[in-house]
Order: C-alpha cells, then sequence, then structure tokens
C-alpha cells in the first residue's frame, strides 16, 4: 500500500476544532487507487485519515482500525516531508 498525491487542503475548521489539511490517495495494489481520501487534524493535533463517502451511503470502504491509523501517519508524514521542502526554497 502506497500514500500518493497528498495536496495540502486549508479546509475551515469545524465547530469541534477537526481540519482537513490534506486531500490524498491511496494505491492499495499497483492495480487499485483510491481517491479522494481526506486527512483530519484532530483538537489534539492527532491526525485521522477519512475515505471517501459514496453518493447514497457515507461509508462504501471497510478497514481495521490499525489500516486506518497506518494511512494517517504516512500521509501526515508525506505532509509534513513536502511541506517542509516547500518551505526552504
Amino acid at each position: 500500500m502506497q500514500i500518493v498525491n497528498v495536496r495540502p487542503f486549508d479546509g475551515p475548521m469545524s465547530a469541534r476544532g477537526f481540519r482537513c489539511v490534506a486531500k490524498f490517495a491511496v494505491d492499495v495494489t499497483a492495480d487499485f487507487r483510491v481517491f479522494d481520501w481526506q486527512l483530519i487534524e484532530t483538537p489534539s493535533g492527532t491526525h485521522q485519515a477519512y475515505a471517501p463517502a459514496g453518493k447514497s451511503t457515507p461509508q462504501i470502504i471497510a478497514m481495521s482500525p490499525d489500516a486506518r491509523r497506518d494511512i494517517a501517519r504516512r500521509a501526515a508524514e508525506i505532509l509534513k516531508r513536502e511541506t517542509n521542502d516547500h518551505t526552504r526554497h
């Protein structure tokens, strides 16, 4: 699994203090990519990954909590690295 196309996103803060800070895609395999994930920054500063929602249902992808945490961790690391690279130039 690979996290690809991480793009910073300056989403509005929710009433509870959550904010979308990036959008990205996940290559599950070389032949299978899922677009439109969101990296959400929580009020405590941690990150959560949210898979895209469907048109008729809010959940179209199921995964274990460990997989979701791993995706969020990887996406946050890439976002931090790319943000640091852009601020140096």
